[in-house]
């Protein structure tokens, strides 16, 4: 009987570590910046937030748009063309880096309406419609709308605009033409000269200045003086418009010519953060930030960022950014290809494993048919022995009359003999219950590994790498095998002890007590009492066996003991 327990806990050992390997989750590259990958805590506590306001994108746009529909609201009940002017420019504001085609409308409403009141401010809507060109991609009409105006006769607050929108003009233009060396180059020369121009034409207070030395010449270090003006600027601010997220953004890149890669990360992650508290969909802090998590290996991250990125550009129509993301999630692309080659290669070498662990299961099952065979044998040698058994008992019947004296005493012992008799047969049945359910047991569980084996095979045959890996995530196998090991032990448990709920329930109070379900246990606190009445009291092993917590286990325990 031991050497019998002892070949079915083989079996089961072996079969379990099958399904391990079965279900184990395929490794893959690295899936969270956020791991032991050198970032300090403050960074990973910033892409946790930036993470976390990439998904819930929807309520900033939500919030824009609510924003709009009070403002155009607004706009149909003013009374009079200058209130009119000043709700068409914050809808051009509110519009400006949220949708294109309509920033273009409100700033084409609100240069009539200038134009209608009076207002010297004309010029400054021709030059912010052109910036809403050079962004979109429309680049002939961005110069047209430059060229309706004349340098001399700009206010001179108007003046670093002017050349800011040439020199945005010409970097967007640069970039849309990158496949022509020559003409990219040249187009990059005019914006290097119309950023001095910017340059030249600033004053003191004007919101260029403070990122103007940054952005003149981004490749080359900035004064410790600058630096510091610009990191105290962006460390108080709220993160919360568009020149904060632009100041965030310059400040990442003097801080990546000074070689500090957590500071031109974590202020990344600032003006990202900004960008999408705004809606903002021309957002090229977090494009680039992508960029550097994909160099690093964090591909999951870099692609939820790059797709989020897409995503504004095509609400906004942004035809250069839209290009250089396509290119972008291109290599994405191909770094998910050779993963998924990895993990291809790794479910080939699962497959091969439990094609071996089921012929190690195959070769335990002989050894159980031969031990079963040998008990049948021994069986047979011991009912011989109980009929010869009988047969003394009636010759000792036969001289009762002769041995009257030793009746009594021949008749206790044949009373003891035969109980005995009765129980050893008793054991001999339950024996035989076991083994048949050990066997079946064993056998619809080949029978179904059998079945996942070839499924997976078929699957790999036929590079459905995806569903596959979707078939060995599923724990639909593994809760399924689950119930029916508990409806098998729950009903060859009650066959045993079919007084078990009445014993059970003699110890308990009247709102507690259970009763049986379709002829099996109730629960798990009934089937912890029931390995505890058969002699199985390890809390860790009872855990392990009805796959529950130790605590549930505690927690049972004072009740089973009473």
């Amino acid at each position: 009987m031991n050497r019998l327990k002892y070949t079915f806990r083989i079996i089961f050992s072996t079969l379990a570590v099958a399904l391990w390997c079965a279900a184990a989750p395929l490794p893959a590259s690295a899936q969270d910046g956020d791991t032991a990958d050198g970032k300090n805590k403050e960074l990973q506590s910033l892409f946790r937030k930036l993470d976390a306001m990439v998904a819930d994108r929807d309520r900033y746009s939500n919030q824009k748009q609510a924003d709009i529909a009070k403002l155009k609201s607004a706009l149909r009940s003013a009374p009079d063309a200058s209130e009119r002017f000043r709700i068409a420019a914050r809808l051009y504001d509110e519009y400006s880096y949220f949708d294109s085609d309509s920033a273009l409308v409100y700033a084409n409403l609100a240069e009539r309406l200038a134009h209608e009141i009076g207002s010297e401010r004309t010029d400054e809507w021709i030059i912010k419609k052109a910036n809403v060109y050079s962004a979109a991609g429309l680049f002939p009409e961005a110069e047209s709308a430059l060229a309706k105006l004349r340098r001399s006769d700009l206010n001179s607050d108007l003046i670093p605009e002017y050349y800011s929108a040439y020199q945005y003009l010409y970097d967007h233009h640069a970039v849309y033409a990158d496949q022509d060396r020559k003409l990219s180059q040249s187009l990059r020369d005019l914006a290097r000269i119309y950023n001095d121009s910017v340059g030249m034409s600033l004053t003191p207070g004007h919101p260029y200045a403070l990122w103007w030395p940054v952005s003149s010449n981004p490749d080359m270090p900035v004064s410790d003086e600058v630096y510091t003006k610009l990191k105290a600027s962006v460390d108080k601010s709220e993160l919360n418009s568009r020149n904060d997220a632009i100041s965030a953004y310059w400040l990442s890149r003097a801080a990546h010519v000074r070689g500090d890669w957590q500071d031109e990360q974590k202020y990344l992650i600032y003006s990202a953060m900004a960008d999408i508290r705004t809606a903002n969909c021309d957002i090229a802090s977090l494009q680039q930030l992508a960029q550097i998590l994909f160099d690093e290996g964090d591909v999951d991250r870099a692609y939820n960022y790059a797709e989020y990125c897409s995503n504004m550009a095509y609400k906004y129509h942004n035809r250069i950014r839209m290009v250089s993301l396509y290119n972008f999630i291109n290599q994405i692309h191909k770094k998910f290809l050779e993963r998924l080659h990895e993990q291809s290669d790794r479910v080939k070498t699962y497959v091969w494993l439990l094609i071996g662990l089921l012929v190690l299961a195959l070769a335990a099952l002989a050894v159980i048919a031969f031990l079963i065979r040998k008990a049948h044998r021994r069986g047979v040698l011991l009912a011989a022995a109980n009929r010869r058994l009988n047969q003394k008992i009636e010759e000792l019947n036969r001289t009762h009359e002769e041995l009257q004296e030793l009746h009594d005493r021949e008749r206790d012992l044949n009373t003891r003999l035969s109980k005995a008799n009765e129980e050893l047969h008793d054991a001999n049945d339950l024996k035989e219950k076991y083994i048949v359910y050990a066997f079946t047991m064993a056998s619809d569980f080949i029978n179904d590994m059998d079945a996942i084996c070839k499924k997976l095979l078929r699957k790999v045959k036929t590079n459905q790498f995806g569903e596959l890996r979707n078939e060995l995530e599923n724990p639909k196998f593994v809760d399924n095998e689950m119930k029916q090991f508990y409806r098998t032990f729950d009903r060859m448990f009650l066959s045993i002890y079919p007084n078990f709920l009445e014993e059970i329930n003699r110890g308990l109070p009247e709102n507690e007590r259970v009763e049986l379900k379709d002829g099996e246990l109730p629960n798990t606190r009934m089937r912890i009492y029931a390995l505890h009445k058969l002699g199985i009291t390890e809390s860790a092993k009872i855990a392990h066996m009805l796959r529950c917590s130790i605590q549930t286990v505690y927690n049972n325990r004072p009740k089973t003991a009473n």
